[in-house]
C-alpha cells in the first residue's frame, strides 16, 4: 500500500492546518514557492509527500503541512471513536455512546442522527480527519480537562 494512502489528503490536511491541528507527524506535504511577476504573486508548487519538513531546512522557500497518519489522528479524537473499512475502497469512521463524556451536547447525539456523526471516505485516514473536523466545526470537542470533570462526575453518581 502506498503511504499516500496511509495519510491524509493534501486538501484535508490543509484544512485541518486552518483549523489549529498541531504542525506536528511523520509525514509532510510539502511544496516549493514558485513568484509569479505578472500577478506579484507567490504560489506554491505541486506538493509532494515527504517524512522531512522541508520548512525545517531553515528555507522560507518551502510550504509545509502535517499529514497525519491514522494513528496519529486516533490521539486527538474523543475516546469511544470507532473506525473500520465498509469494503474494498471505503472508509468509516464515527463516535460510539462512550465518547458522549468527551463531546458538548452529549444527551441521545448516537441515536438522534447516526449519520451527523459518522464520516465516510477513500482512505481510513480522510474519514477520521473529517470526523476531527467536524466535530471542531460544529464546536463538539471539550477539553481533556472538562472531559476528565465530566467523567468523573458520572463515576461519582453510579457508585
Amino acid at each position: 500500500m502506498k503511504i499516500e494512502d496511509q495519510v491524509t489528503s493534501l486538501e484535508l490536511s490543509k484544512q485541518l492546518k486552518e483549523k489549529g491541528y498541531p504542525q506536528e507527524g511523520l509525514w509532510w506535504w510539502n511544496a516549493h514557492d514558485r513568484y509569479d511577476k505578472k500577478t506579484n504573486t507567490t504560489y506554491p508548487d505541486n506538493f509532494t509527500l515527504s517524512n522531512v519538513r522541508e520548512w525545517d531546512n531553515n528555507s522560507a522557500d518551502y510550504i509545509s503541512i502535517a499529514a497525519p497518519l491514522p494513528c496519529e489522528l486516533g490521539e486527538i479524537l474523543p475516546i469511544g471513536y470507532c473506525a473500520g473499512k465498509s469494503n474494498k475502497n471505503s472508509y468509516w469512521c464515527q463516535l460510539s455512546e462512550e465518547s458522549e463524556d468527551y463531546i458538548k451536547h452529549p444527551k441521545d447525539f448516537y441515536y438522534d442522527d447516526i449519520r451527523e456523526f459518522q464520516k465516510d471516505a477513500d482512505t481510513l485516514a480522510d474519514a477520521m480527519s473529517k470526523m476531527y473536523l467536524h466535530l471542531i466545526d460544529k464546536e463538539l470537542l471539550l477539553s481533556a480537562t472538562v472531559a476528565q470533570r465530566r467523567r468523573n462526575e458520572k463515576n461519582e453518581n453510579n457508585n
